[in-house]
């Protein structure tokens, strides 16, 4: 999931998932909307988004869930056949299994977080947002080329559906992931994020869904520290 890094799901850390995210929806945390649905919203630019702006929140937050939702291409090796992707919607965290080859980074096999995320920011390259970092692949750019769009941690100020997390690998700070939020709860302190190049069920380069307590269980992946997240606008 971060930057190159093949990352894979203990059968240990499946355990401490699952009763984690017991916990949460017993004490009513919203997982997000659709939950268990496969119906995916359509990927259409609204009629009030021009061609020379940035998408609207729910532009994105519906790109972001189709990806989830919908079989993806990708290939089993550089050279392999096209195929589609299965997506597991009844289980937690969904998911949709790709492989390093795949639609979002156009086959080239490299980490692709970052990739997604560009992809869902433009609505599958229909739009075009100046919103995105250059070096978008990076999931680091997401938080270095945003400028004042950044936002360090703070358990007081939450993102808004369509900005983007960033977390950084402890032992490279070069590397990490990227997600898009897809839901948020300000009143209960809980959001809902999608992201590729993640793992599920030992299915590594996964589009995944995940929740957790803004305040309290933002830090998911053993090997990265949560950093914060950068706006759309």
């Amino acid at each position: 999931m971060n930057d190159g890094q093949t990352s894979t799901t203990t059968p240990s850390r499946r355990l401490v998932v699952a009763g984690a995210v017991g916990a949460l929806l017993t004490a009513g945390l919203a997982a997000g909307p659709a939950w268990g649905s496969a119906t995916a919203p359509d990927l259409q630019v609204s009629a009030s988004a021009t061609r020379a702006t940035y998408p609207s929140r729910t532009d994105i937050k519906s790109a972001t869930y189709y990806q989830l939702l919908k079989p993806r291409y990708f290939r089993t090796s550089s050279s392999g056949s096209l195929t589609t992707s299965k997506p597991q919607l009844t289980t937690y965290p969904r998911y949709n299994a790709l492989s390093s080859w795949n639609m979002f980074n156009n086959y080239n096999g490299k980490a692709w977080c970052g990739y997604f995320a560009q992809y869902v920011w433009t609505m599958g390259h229909q739009k075009t947002n100046t919103q995105v970092p250059a070096d978008y692949p990076s999931s680091q750019a997401w938080m270095t080329e945003t400028g004042s769009r950044f936002h360090p941690y703070s358990p007081n100020v939450m993102p808004q559906v369509g900005d983007a997390l960033v977390w950084t690998k402890k032992t490279d700070p070069s590397r990490g992931h990227v997600a898009v939020v897809v839901y948020v709860d300000p009143v209960k302190q809980t959001l809902t994020w999608i992201s590729g190049n993640d793992s599920a069920a030992g299915h590594s380069n996964s589009i995944v869904e995940r929740s957790a307590y803004w305040t309290k269980s933002m830090n998911q992946y053993p090997d990265l520290y949560f950093r914060g997240f950068t706006s759309l606008t």
